[in-house]
């Protein structure tokens, strides 16, 4: 679970992205081509178990 800190604003567009490094095992979260966030000595995300949320936080899902 890597996460950004940044608070974001309704009615704005953002760019984020995420970026897995396989063979530094690293992952890592842009905002607008800042880094947020990043996890280090991680596998990579296969689909197997769990979900991959984008827009979601301790509250729930992005609305909007």
């Amino acid at each position: 679970d890597t996460a950004g800190s940044s608070s974001l604003n309704v009615s704005m567009w953002y760019h984020a992205a995420f970026v897995y490094n396989s063979v530094a095992r690293t992952q890592r979260v842009y905002l607008n081509g800042l880094e947020e966030g990043s996890r280090t000595n991680v596998d990579p995300y296969e689909g197997a178990a769990g979900s991959l949320d984008i827009g979601h936080n301790t509250l729930g899902c992005f609305n909007g």
